[in-house]
């Protein structure tokens, strides 16, 4: 596999980038209120529920450079300053994440025999925070100049406010 050329000079096509993670950033967004719309009907609930594991997991992979990045993938390192100062400040995937990510390729995108041992209560409000929360760091790590290339209220609009746990399930 070659070695992945990071787009440091290549404006235009990071900012093109900028619109894959908003589009995710969205998606993620639209896909979490539908899951509490859904409500009685399974299908359309089901449905939010994978687009919002899929775009979730997008995003971490964006946030987290693994070796199986191919050298097309939009990842975080592409646009922030220090690379090294960024990912000390971000850390490495907590068990958390790791785990999660892990049940999204079990349950989601691969077909496993897992996925019909046991069902998964996914944790979509912690999901959620834990991304905005590494989501909101890389955001300080990326110059002055390409903030202005994302839509930052976006981000924001991923508050969760409108939706309580009430035993171990969702509404609002």
């Amino acid at each position: 596999m070659k070695k992945r050329v990071i787009l440091k000079g290549n404006d235009e096509k990071l900012r093109e980038g900028v619109k894959t993670l908003q589009y995710e950033i969205r998606h993620l967004h639209y896909a979490f209120r539908m899951i509490f719309k859904a409500k009685d009907d399974i299908y359309l609930k089901n449905i939010s529920i994978e687009s919002f594991l899929i775009h979730w997991r997008n995003l971490i992979d964006f946030l987290y450079k693994s070796s199986k990045n191919k050298d097309d993938d939009i990842l975080s390192i592409d646009y922030v300053n220090d690379v090294k100062r960024w990912e000390e400040k971000r850390g490495k995937k907590t068990r958390y994440l790791i785990e999660e990510h892990n049940d999204v390729n079990k349950y989601l995108a691969h077909i496993t025999y897992k996925r019909i041992e046991a069902s998964k209560q996914w944790e979509f409000s912690q999901m959620l925070e834990e991304l905005i929360r590494k989501f909101r760091m890389f955001v300080e790590h990326v110059s002055e100049e390409r903030k202005k290339w994302f839509d930052l209220n976006s981000l924001e609009e991923l508050k969760i406010r409108d939706f309580e746990i009430v035993d171990g399930t969702y509404s609002n």
